[in-house]
């Protein structure tokens, strides 16, 4: 999308930050409630794309009370769990500086959907990590996180990126990582060999707190977040994407399209299973469909005719 429709569409989204919960499997409810419009007998589900689903210990248990049909009403009375982390969305913009351009599908901006934490998570970092006010320890300065100014500032856990054609209700997400996660595996790891930081290093990443504290943090505050933080960004973005803005169809790229659309041939590659394990647990599958701002875009069309293997992924339903 060019710089003008970015702006139309933030105009649209509600001012502030929208709570988001998540635990874990929820998005398997999330994309039944995608697939189930109108009751539908499990027959029918299980020659579907999410018939892999049903699998689920949470969807075997709805399963169980349900008869021989789903509907859109037992999913709804099944979604919920007390253990449940709630964060919060906010939107960024990425593309508008010339170094941005770089690992993007094609010239214009990408909207970003950033996932962050809760003020009590964050307030459980500042204490053990001793981070600076004015810091924020574990996202690359360069990377679309949330800029908050405030004392309280809100940390981003995780981000997305994707490309939108709002007139043709159609998406592309163009990337998932988490800086915080790899960097506090990073730091924990430095600070258990020597015993500590050394003081360049806290000051680089402005953390004043001891090997204790950090490995306390990551075993304990960060594990849930860690283990879920995949699924939790996709299952967001497919809640803003499909919820809040109404688009249809959704790609994701593979590891193959993601490195020759986005020219990525000599960057280090992102993991591969945010393009492979995650993307087919969410029901993706392999197309040689493309979006259309793909398919009208001369450049992309060289690189289609030159690796017909750099095919995307999607849902069909």
């Amino acid at each position: 999308m060019d710089i003008q429709e970015f702006d139309d569409l933030r105009r649209t989204l509600p001012s502030g930050r929208t709570l988001y919960t998540y635990y874990k499997d929820r998005y398997s409810l999330q994309l039944l409630r995608y697939a189930v419009r109108t009751p539908t007998p499990f027959s029918r589900l299980r020659r579907h794309p999410v018939a892999r689903l049903l699998e689920k210990p949470r969807v075997k248990q709805m399963i169980a009370r349900c008869g021989q049909r789903l509907t859109p009403a037992d999913i709804e009375n099944h979604d919920g769990d007390p253990q449940a982390r709630a964060y919060h969305l906010s939107v960024g913009c990425w593309g508008a500086a010339p170094r941005e351009q770089e690992q993007m599908s094609r010239r214009g901006v990408n909207l970003v959907l950033q996932l962050n934490f809760s003020q009590e998570h964050c307030r459980t970092a500042r204490h053990l990590l001793g981070i600076d006010g004015d810091t924020d320890p574990f996202n690359g300065r360069a990377h679309p996180v949330l800029k908050d100014a405030r004392p309280d500032r809100r940390y981003t856990l995780a981000w997305s990126r994707v490309d939108i054609d709002l007139g043709a209700r159609e998406a592309l997400i163009e990337e998932i990582q988490s800086d915080w996660v790899r960097d506090v595996h990073w730091i924990r790891t430095w600070a258990e060999r020597r015993g500590g930081l050394p003081e360049c290093v806290q000051k680089r990443r402005g953390i004043n707190t001891s090997a204790d504290n950090i490995v306390q943090y990551d075993e304990i505050a960060l594990a849930p977040h860690r283990s879920q933080w995949a699924e939790a960004m996709l299952s967001a973005t497919l809640f803003f994407l499909r919820d809040e803005l109404s688009v249809e169809r959704i790609w994701m790229h593979t590891p193959t399209s993601s490195e020759h659309f986005k020219r990525m041939h000599n960057r280090s590659q992102p993991p591969r299973s945010l393009y492979t394990d995650l993307p087919r647990r969410f029901c993706f599958e392999p197309t040689s469909s493309l979006p259309g701002f793909v398919a009208e875009d001369r450049k992309l069309q060289r690189v289609i005719r030159r690796r017909p293997a750099a095919a995307l992924q999607t849902l069909n339903f």
